[in-house]
């Protein structure tokens, strides 16, 4: 199905490119007020009319289908891939959270916070933020912001947040703001006689500074003037004059209009691990437990219940979040920090890894072992029924990981261990008090509390529960996976060791491997198969690298059935029957470190960016106009466009054009009325866009035009006045960067239209459009798009250069949208040889994700026959 899809994709490319070849060379004899059919270029859509009709380079909603079907093979179109990388010193990504912000659907509902070595950064969508800026009006005080932001009462600790703040915002710290005031009052000049007032100024510099109230430019300015006159380890009269002014001006009575609070502000110890579920942010430091609401910080510590400070691992479960310390579990219910009610309470020690299918059904690893929680009670065994006479050993060997003598050894002694406390459930007659050797067995019948593991030899970074109790862990050497009746290692084969062999012929096996990683590799056989105190015995069987589900593997989701495993080899899916390669933009063989889900789909994370996978959105766009009102009552356009996304396939679209020119009276040659007859013209296109690479995206229409512009010839022409005619579109959209767009597009490549004969034929408008559209401002709340594009008519190019020239049309807008909700428009269309300059202007306005209108208006101006025309559109999203 995909090698299909793909020589779909390329044969498209190639047809792309012949279409537009062939539209640029076809032959034209008549100019434009020749051509026929021109209704087929009347621009449609308000929001694209409001913007000088200037969207080649846009084509971002069903309107694309008329301006560049390309558009129909992009984002948020159609299905396509997002990547998402943050700054340079945020990399590489350890930890990645998706904490959703509003009530759309989709990728763009959620900021996603991202865990560096550096700290805490989020994405909202357009760019990357450490810090909340905040909007200040002249009563507010930097204190009880910061009290309310992060949940701070202490003051003491408020004030060291201050200073953060004050730093961030004014580019100097305190500490080196008071030793340069603290170097002019130790080494003030003998004729200086306002110490005092000078030390009260700088007293009040101070207050000011840790209340935020300080103009950064003027601050700058002090700073510089101490340290340039104290080059000489002296202060002159004037400089301390000049000094005392400069410190008196840096001081403002207000906060400045933003004051910028960084999220590290707030933090507390080192973050170890974030986790999201819906509006709520967990970070996990080595001080406590921060909660994020979106709008403020909470911290949790012992003092509210943490078994420990040091958080190490969080997972959520619903509104509910597991929380691992390094003393034990405990969770948050949405409220408090509680615990897990149990009959056999967990062990203390650090958690390790946690994963839950419900809340009456958890898993954790610590004490290198697998723990669950049925609603009840913790165990580190489970029931287990025996099929047919059993002993002790002979459950080592089904129950062991890797199958050592070592191993199996320490798994015989858990099992005899449990024994001897009354662990059996629901057996025959009791076997033995104690164990007795290797003669005792477990009948078939038997219920055996038997231990999940010996002890794990990894670190586990991540489980996921399957149904039925099977659960995948994601360790440091690879894959694991436990199935209730043994366990697997995808990674790993058993091989029979031979006379003579030592391990350095199993290194060598493995091709391709440094130096270094095959001392890392030996170092792994030795401890998965015990053989630093066993060696290598000829006989034996130990388990070898197989496949890339023995790399180090960091995380586990789940997508439509298929379970995904990200790892140092790629990212890996399982079936339900087998491993492979994840057929995933290209990530099966690139380190993948994490998968986050959501209600919405995953986000894949490497160390270097996020990526994630957008559905097509689908769009029903109508607009309706009084076209030409001061010429006609009865001239209509109308236009309505259909657009939907087959996932695997692309996006097609439906759409139609209609323009009514109203009742036309008929007259003979000698100007008698013979009767009055309705004039139209109306087109209808099936439109197809997909992506044909990362960046370049390709589209087509074919369309069928008919003109109704009379029912009858005249006088003693032949034929009935109308024509029906086949046409083509093609386009071409290229993703420079994710601000940066080009876009071109040919329309209306089609036979000539015939009405009467074939002698008196006409060239359909064909058009190419070339443009580009760039996101000038990209902030949370505002963004500004501005896009200009040129457009020639493709008939009678016989005119010479220099009048092709004059002949092509210039449309430029640009489109300021505030909050996702309100659009304001501006745009200008420039046709020399039609004389016309005019400017329009447009608003929208959007109703969350559900619905949008646009209105755009051609103000009055002199010679232009569409002045005072409005445009009014409406946009649904299902």
């Amino acid at each position: 199905m995909e090698t299909s899809i793909m020589r779909f994709k390329h044969g498209l490319t190639f047809s792309l490119i012949g279409l537009l070849l062939v539209g640029l060379a076809s032959p034209g004899i008549a100019d434009i007020s020749n051509t026929a059919m021109l209704f087929l270029r009347i621009a449609p859509g308000a929001r694209a009319a409001g913007m000088g009709e200037a969207f080649v380079a846009v084509a971002d909603d069903a309107t694309a289908a008329h301006y560049n079907p390309a558009g129909l093979g992009a984002a948020p179109l159609a299905d396509t891939w997002l990547e998402m990388s943050p700054p340079a010193d945020y990399r590489p990504i350890r930890q990645m959270a998706a904490q959703r912000k509003g009530k759309r659907g989709g990728h763009e509902a959620y900021d996603l916070w991202v865990l560096a070595d550096k700290g805490l950064i989020r994405y909202d969508g357009k760019r990357w933020n450490t810090a909340e800026v905040f909007g200040t009006r002249t009563n507010d005080k930097a204190r009880n912001i910061l009290s309310s932001y992060f949940n701070i009462d202490d003051n003491a600790q408020l004030d060291a947040v201050l200073r953060q703040v004050a730093q961030v915002n004014f580019g100097v710290g305190y500490d080196e703001l008071n030793t340069d005031l603290q170097n002019v009052l130790n080494n003030l000049p003998s004729e200086y006689d306002k110490s005092e007032m000078l030390t009260t100024e700088f007293d009040s510099l101070k207050t000011a500074y840790m209340e935020c109230r300080i103009d950064r430019d003027r601050l700058h300015r002090l700073v510089s003037e101490i340290q340039n006159s104290y080059r000489d380890s002296a202060f002159s009269k004037s400089e301390v004059e000049r000094i005392d002014i400069l410190a008196e001006r840096a001081r403002t009575r207000f906060l400045p209009e933003e004051l910028t609070v960084p999220y590290s502000a707030g933090m507390v110890g080192k973050v170890n691990t974030i986790a999201a579920s819906g509006k709520v942010l967990m970070v996990g430091t080595d001080k406590g437990l921060l909660h994020f609401s979106g709008r403020h910080w909470r911290l949790f510590t012992v003092k509210d219940g943490l078994p420990s400070e040091k958080i190490t691992r969080l997972y959520s479960v619903g509104s509910t979040f597991l929380i691992g310390t390094d003393n034990g579990l405990a969770i948050f219910n949405g409220n408090a920090i509680d615990t897990l009610a149990a009959e056999e309470p967990l062990p203390a020690g650090p958690i390790e890894a946690v994963t839950a299918d419900n809340l009456k059904d958890i898993y954790v690893v610590m004490n290198h072992d697998l723990y669950h929680y049925d609603g009840k009670t913790w165990r580190n065994s489970f029931e287990y029924t025996v099929q047919s006479e059993t002993t002790p050993e002979e459950l080592a060997a089904r129950f062991s990981i890797f199958g050592s003598s070592t191993e199996k050894k320490y798994y015989v002694e858990k099992l005899t261990t449990a024994i001897s406390k009354g662990m059996l459930v629901n057996s025959k007659p009791p076997v033995a008090d104690t164990y007795s050797g290797p003669v005792m067995t477990f009948e078939p019948g038997q219920k055996v509390e038997v231990p999940y593991t010996a002890g794990f030899k990894s670190r586990v970074d991540d489980m996921y529960v399957r149904p039925g109790g099977e659960v995948i862990l994601a360790t440091e050497h690879g894959v694991l996976r436990f199935t209730g009746n043994g366990w697997h290692t995808p990674g790993y084969r058993e091989v029979t060791v031979e006379e003579g062999q030592t391990l350095d012929d199993f290194v060598a096996r493995r091709k391709g491997l440094s130096e270094d990683q095959q001392r890392a590799y030996a170092q792994t056989l030795r401890l998965l198969n015990d053989l630093e105190t066993t060696g290598l015995q000829p006989g034996s069987k130990i388990k070898v690298y197989a496949n890339p589900a023995a790399a180090p593997a960091h995380a586990i989701g789940s997508l439509n059935g298929v379970y995904l495993v990200a790892t140092d080899a790629g990212l890996l899916q399982f079936d339900g029957r087998e491993w492979s390669r994840a057929q995933i933009e290209n990530l099966g063989n690139e380190r993948t470190t994490g998968i986050v889900g959501s209600a919405d789909g995953l986000w894949y994370v490497t160390p270097s960016k996020i990526l994630v996978h957008t559905k097509g959105r689908t769009e029903l766009s109508v607009m309706h106009v009084n076209w030409l009102p001061a010429l006609a009552n009865d001239l209509y356009f109308d236009y309505g466009a259909f657009i939907t996304n087959l996932k695997g396939v692309g996006t097609i679209g439906l759409s139609f054009t209609y323009i009514s020119y109203g009742d036309i009276v008929r007259v003979d040659e000698f100007q008698k009325v013979l009767g009055v007859f309705a004039s139209y013209e109306f087109a209808g296109a099936v439109s197809y866009g997909t992506s044909l690479s990362n960046k370049l995206k390709g589209g087509l229409s074919v369309k069928v035009a008919y003109s109704r512009l009379s029912d009858q010839g005249a006088g003693k022409e032949q034929g009935q006045g109308t024509a029906t005619v086949f046409a083509l579109d093609a386009g071409l959209l290229y993703h420079a960067t994710p601000r940066l767009n080009f876009g071109m597009a040919i329309t209306n490549v089609g036979p000539k239209v015939s009405y009467i004969d074939a002698a008196q034929s006409d060239d359909l408008p064909r058009n190419l459009s070339v443009g580009f559209a760039y996101k000038l401002l990209q902030s949370e709340y505002n963004s500004l798009l501005v896009t200009a594009e040129a457009n020639k008519i493709l008939v009678g190019l016989n005119d010479g250069f220099s009048q092709e020239m004059k002949e092509l049309i210039y449309n430029m807008g640009m489109e300021f949208t505030y909050a996702n909700m309100f659009a304001a428009r501006l745009g200008y269309i420039y046709d020399q040889e039609g004389q016309i300059k005019a400017f329009t202007v447009g608003a929208g306005l959007r109703l969350f994700d559900l619905a949008k209108a646009d209105f755009s208006y051609i103000p009055s101006q002199n010679d232009i026959a569409l002045a005072n025309t409005l445009r009014m559109s409406l946009t649904v999203t299902p």
